[in-house]
């Protein structure tokens, strides 16, 4: 499926690389990089579980092996770990930067395309990013919050946005006065509505950085499998139900993704954006539960909250389904 609104390049090298917060980040830049590897040399930097998904979708681009953004998690407050992982992000925005500066000596790119990373531009090289958070949700430290991320986007020579211009899905998230270019691609999701039969109850997407996503999932499996509904899960790392109403698998393509969204009656997640974006596109009934803490989740609940075919709950109301 083609994205009109993503922008048309001929003959260029491309360096594509993409954070690596669950797969969230990656799944939504894959019509980005499907289209720009009809016409173009696309290659992709990332770690070993991005680069396995991608092989796994056919993506003709060229893989390399590259350093992540490793913060530690613990599941306790997504906002105090994020502010105590500060000087660890920080550190490896700056090795990044330095590692494809180094790279770009023996490679050449023409173009630099970075999926929420700050670090991976490359000075006189045309660099983007992609990103729908323009501004910074948060109880605490917002406009300072809000300046610093503008001051990196604003190293970058374009902004593209996964969203339309009516700002319908980030609301505020990217509304903001940027020195550099904006360009909104509408939902970029690669995922598409088949009207298919309704044949699952639930299913169920881990998504998100861990322990966050196993934690969401258990819950999600104890509750669930008290109903005797049919179900299906994925996300669900090393874990093998005990119960024949419940499916789990571990990792399922993006083509199993769009046929178990659209023959559920119900799909449960986190509410990551990109999943929003996903659903939205395959015009999915979904509950879904913003992290606490996570202030840009909980923003989205907040500004979709009218949404036709989204309810939004937090995991202290996963007890309810029924």
């Amino acid at each position: 499926m083609t994205n009109p609104l993503i922008p048309k390049f001929q003959n260029k090298k491309i360096a594509y690389s993409v954070l690596n917060w669950g797969m969230g980040h990656l799944t939504r830049s894959l019509s980005v990089f499907k289209e720009l590897s009809k016409n173009n040399e696309v290659h992709f930097f990332g770690d070993v579980d991005q680069i396995n998904f991608l092989k796994v979708e056919d993506c003709q681009i060229v893989y390399h092996e590259f350093s992540n953004y490793n913060l530690n998690f613990s599941g306790k407050s997504f906002l105090v770990e994020m502010i105590f992982n500060s000087p660890r992000m920080i550190q490896a925005i700056q090795v990044e930067n330095a590692q494809i500066q180094k790279i770009q000596e023996k490679e050449n790119f023409d173009l630099i395309i970075s999926d929420n990373r700050f670090g991976f531009r490359i000075e006189g090289v045309k660099s983007v990013i992609l990103t729908h958070q323009l501004n910074i949700k948060s109880p605490l430290f917002e406009k300072q919050g809000s300046k610093l991320n503008q001051i990196y986007l604003n190293k970058f020579d374009e902004i593209w946005v996964p969203d339309d211009a009516n700002h319908t899905f980030s609301g505020e998230l990217s509304r903001a006065e940027l020195k550099k270019p904006v360009i909104f691609l509408g939902n970029i999701s690669d995922l598409k509505c088949t009207y298919s039969p309704k044949t699952i109850d639930y299913f169920v997407i881990g998504s998100g950085p861990e322990p966050y996503r196993s934690e969401f999932m258990m819950k999600m499996y104890h509750h669930l499998s008290t109903l005797g509904k049919k179900v299906v899960m994925t996300g669900f790392p090393k874990f093998e139900s005990e119960y024949e109403n419940i499916i789990i698998q571990e990792q399922m393509n993006r083509n199993q993704i769009e046929e178990n969204i659209n023959q559920a009656h119900c799909v449960l997640s986190k509410a990551g954006y990109t999943t929003l974006l996903d659903l939205a596109q395959c015009k999915a009934k979904a509950i879904l539960f913003p992290t606490k803490t996570q202030y840009e989740q909980e923003y989205l609940a907040e500004h979709l909250n009218n949404h036709p075919h989204f309810t939004f709950l937090s995991e202290t109301e996963i007890s309810s389904i029924d």
